[in-house]
């Protein structure tokens, strides 16, 4: 049976000693018991647009074909993917 759990003392290096002395008012001894209260900020800078968007933006014929590009692309992993899956059965 055991009374009380005897935890060893930690011994801080030498090396570590005058930093922590340095710094010891940055950490309080005692922390808080919760998380601080919910605060309502807005984050988001009004009437902001991209200063470059045009050079992002393409043609609708040319968005087209890009589209048809991925659209077969997927369309062979696809299939490659389902050949891989049915050897395997």
């Amino acid at each position: 049976m055991v009374k009380e759990e005897v935890t060893p003392p930690t011994q801080i290096p030498e090396k570590m000693k005058p930093s922590l002395e340095e710094f010891k008012g940055v950490v309080h001894n005692k922390l808080p018991e919760g998380l601080p209260p919910m605060i309502n900020i807005q984050h988001h800078i009004l009437k902001a647009s991209l200063p470059n968007l045009s050079h992002y933006r393409m043609n609708s014929k040319k968005n087209e074909v890009v589209k048809d590009k991925d659209r077969l692309k997927l369309e062979k992993i696809n299939a490659k993917y389902k050949t891989t899956a049915d050897k395997k059965r």
